[in-house]
């Protein structure tokens, strides 16, 4: 005779619940946040809806260069992981606005009013055409004699005038030369 086997005596465990297809694609630790977040600056600039970033990312590895120059592995491996899933990579791409138009030349003309008794300190700044956005940040708070009710607004806005690329999101460069020749385009002779 064969000895029938007895079930365990021990409880069962509690199944632990499912994960969806589109979780288990990706770790949420695998969710390269800092990056998309600065993919978003590019967007703004560009007018690039999210939907055109997605793209962009889904494109290519030059397509994607263009958003960020030195993309990470864990970018990469992103993407990689929901290829098939567009929206799920839409998902984790930030909500951002765009300025319209005429608030965009509001802000420009403001630009160059307030900033305009800085000129010489700017002009002075460096004679390269790129500057790295951190040196930039740190030059800005030391300048003077300048009267806005809103200071880290207006630096965001020259972040997002002037942003040239994004090396990583560690590294973003800015137009310094074309930052400096907005300042000078109304500047009064003499």
């Amino acid at each position: 005779m064969t000895k029938e086997q007895k079930p365990d005596a021990s409880p069962v465990p509690s199944e632990a619940p499912k994960k969806s297809s589109r979780q288990a694609k990706t770790d949420p630790a695998m969710i390269p946040r800092e990056e998309l977040l600065a993919i978003t600056l590019i967007g703004q600039r560009e007018k690039l809806c999210r939907d055109d970033i997605t793209a962009m990312m889904l494109a290519g590895e030059e397509s994607l260069r263009m958003l960020i120059r030195e993309p990470s592995s864990k970018l990469i491996n992103f993407i990689k992981a929901n290829l098939l899933d567009e929206d799920y990579i839409l998902s984790y791409i930030p909500r951002f606005e765009m300025p319209k138009a005429d608030f965009e030349s509001q802000v420009l003309r403001e630009m160059r009013i307030v900033l305009r008794e800085n000129f010489d300190r700017i002009a002075e700044k460096t004679r390269d055409e790129l500057l790295p956005w951190s040196e930039f940040e740190a030059f800005y708070q030391t300048l003077e004699n300048f009267e806005y009710p809103h200071k880290d607004k207006l630096l965001e806005f020259i972040k997002y005038f002037f942003l040239d690329h994004i090396v990583n999101p560690e590294l973003l460069m800015m137009n310094y030369m074309a930052f400096k020749e907005h300042l000078l385009s109304t500047r009064p002779p003499g």
